[in-house]
């Protein structure tokens, strides 16, 4: 008995001193880490310079990977549309109130409220864009579901060529006559951005035979365009 018993404390010895080891040398590296976009910015640039590389293709991938990378690039998209929204009606409030010779700053504060208004306005535009189309395509993707949040992500990367579009328009502050480039530029990029839009909502419904899928496509894109319409009457132009 007593011989047994010491070969039991022998095994459990290793184990405890194994186990302690194992502690130390947690302790040593610290706590382990997701990976994040947010910690890797490299990873980052990476992935935007193969989006632009191969729009296509990337697209698909990041809707299949269904990870932190679609998540995290979504969201520097959207806070940069929407920054440049903001910048772009400070940019004209202030050229208007400040600089021109029909406003005053006095005037500004009189109208501060409805100013405000009309920048809340301005951004609420490609918010709705986004939900109409995102509920769409989700309430559509009967057969391959995807969460709401990889649907959302997805409508926001093929949104790429529209916050170009946006950023480049914050030109027109420098001269009115900007405008006969950064118009036509904008259709340019609404144009690719529809391109991204069909091949992203392609790959979240998981169908590779176009003939099938453009019909679906269509549908989603006929509702879109008729709650464009609809919100006209509300004074929001999409």
């Amino acid at each position: 008995m007593e011989e047994n018993k010491n070969e039991k404390e022998e095994k459990i010895q290793p184990e405890n001193e194994s186990i302690e080891n194992e502690a130390k040398e947690n302790q040593k590296q610290g706590p382990l880490k997701s990976p994040n976009l947010q910690d890797n910015p490299k990873e980052t640039k990476g992935i935007i310079k193969e989006f632009f590389n191969r729009p296509i293709d990337k697209i698909s991938e990041l809707t299949k990977n269904k990870g932190k990378n679609l998540i995290t690039l979504a969201i520097i998209i959207l806070v940069i549309w929407l920054v440049s929204i903001i910048v772009d009606n400070i940019l004209h409030l202030a050229s208007r109130y400040l600089f021109g010779n029909s406003g005053s700053l006095g005037y500004f504060l009189e109208n501060v409220f409805s100013n405000i208004f009309i920048i809340f306005k301005q951004l609420l535009i490609p918010v709705l864009t986004l939900l109409i189309l995102t509920i769409s395509t989700y309430l559509l993707n009967t057969k391959n579901k995807k969460n709401f949040v990889t649907t959302l992500s997805t409508i926001i990367i093929a949104k790429v060529p529209v916050v170009i579009a946006s950023v480049v328009s914050l030109l027109n502050i420098i001269n009115s006559s900007v405008s006969k480039l950064t118009t036509p530029f904008s259709g340019f990029c609404n144009v690719i951005s529809t391109v991204l839009l069909y091949f992203g909502t392609r790959s979240l419904f998981e169908e590779k035979d176009d003939n099938k899928f453009i019909k679906k496509f269509i549908v989603i894109m006929g509702i879109y365009y008729l709650a464009k319409f609809i919100l006209t009457f509300f004074g929001l132009y999409i």
